[in-house]
């Protein structure tokens, strides 16, 4: 699952940026006004998304004598679907 808004509404400050829109991905990476920057990272999340890579966090306590905390852990995986479909495919 990727991210999610919680909101459509769209805050802006109308000092630094004219006009501010939701749009699909496929056409914010075509936009001339995006930044090559953030054009790499659109291009390789949907690369990702089409390969069945994902970035998913866990909860894990970490424990150290009496030193205990929740962190948070990232790990990048394929889905399990996409492994299925490539164990049938060899």
């Amino acid at each position: 699952m990727c991210l999610r808004p919680l909101t459509s509404d769209i805050r802006h400050c109308d000092r630094e940026i004219s006009e501010c829109r939701w749009m699909p991905i496929k056409e914010f990476v075509k936009h001339d006004m995006v930044h090559d920057t953030n054009r790499h990272f659109a291009l390789k999340f949907l690369e990702n998304r089409e390969a069945g890579v994902k970035i998913a966090r866990h909860e894990i306590e970490l424990k150290f004598k009496e030193f205990r905390r929740m962190q948070q852990v990232y790990s990048v995986s394929k889905s399990a679907k996409e492994e299925d479909n490539k164990k049938e495919g060899e």
